[in-house]
């Protein structure tokens, strides 16, 4: 699947599968890939979780994380190798139970 984004570099379809997370500053939000590079985007984090297959996961207000990508996860946090994410309270269930349902402990 490819996702469109508008940002300022010249527009190029990203594959999804090289995103790692998704993370909303303000009004912006900064999509993390594989390999440390990074993208801004004028999208809202709202509308980006519209457009992502099944296998991302609202953890927070401010985080969309990649399932595919996480090493492991608590009831507080998902560990994305260099990067920890809080899991927020009002994600928490339901968040919860979508990490739950795959094996990837």
């Amino acid at each position: 699947m490819r996702l469109s984004l508008d940002h300022e570099q010249p527009f190029s379809p990203l594959g999804v599968e090289n995103i790692t997370y998704i993370e909303s500053l303000a009004d912006y939000v900064k999509v993390h890939l594989s390999g440390s590079e990074e993208i801004i985007s004028k999208e809202k984090i709202s509308v980006l979780e519209e457009k992502l297959p099944e296998y991302f996961v609202r953890i927070h207000r401010s985080f969309i994380v990649n399932r595919q990508n996480i090493i492991r996860f608590s009831n507080s946090e998902v560990e994305l190798g260099a990067a920890n994410l809080s899991i927020g309270r009002s994600y928490k269930k339901q968040a919860l139970l979508k990490l739950k349902s795959e094996n990837h402990i």
